[in-house]
């Protein structure tokens, strides 16, 4: 008997959480959420991965008291980004020789070598590349040698040599 009645129990239970689903109203509920396109950002490191930040930045030349000499100095460039479409841009750079106060000139010259398939070197001292759609970090553009050499016949007198080195971005090719 107590049998039954648990029967009976367990089934009215049963059918009271049915009728309850059955009345409940239905409810749609839409997500929504954005991501932001993020703007390419160009990344300079040196030559011990360290990365460069500013406008007015160093590069120091220690020259060897030997009659010839070659030094060089690398920057590795690389781009992060977060963009809706694939753009392209240009790196173009520009380096002038080593002065010492307008008498003596070292001649200084650049290099390039790009990093991935998706930069090219043009123009002697550009780098043309395409910026991937979607989420990109730290995506390698490509190499910069800067060389400043003297041979056995040239003859500098000591002293502080400056110079100037500049990068310029264009938007497209």
């Amino acid at each position: 008997m107590k049998k039954l009645f648990y029967l009976i129990s367990l089934l009215l239970l049963c059918f009271t959480l049915s009728a309850v689903e059955n009345t409940l109203p239905k409810a749609t509920v839409r997500l929504y959420g954005q991501i932001e396109p993020v703007e390419t950002k160009i990344i300079v490191k040196n030559e011990v991965g360290e990365e460069l930040e500013g406008p007015n930045l160093a590069l120091d030349f220690d020259f060897p008291a030997t009659s010839e000499w070659t030094v060089t100095r690398k920057l590795y460039f690389y781009y992060s980004s977060h963009l809706t479409s694939s753009a392209t841009g240009k790196l173009t750079f520009s380096v002038s020789n080593l002065e010492n106060e307008g008498q003596d000139t070292l001649p200084t010259t650049l290099s390039l070598v790009p990093a991935s398939t998706f930069s090219t070197y043009v123009d002697g001292a550009s780098f043309i590349t395409t910026f991937l759609s979607g989420y990109q970090e730290e995506v390698e553009i490509g190499e910069l040698t800067l060389r400043v050499q003297k041979t056995a016949s040239d003859v500098f007198p000591s002293g502080t040599y400056t110079g100037s080195f500049s990068i310029n971005y264009t938007d497209g090719p």
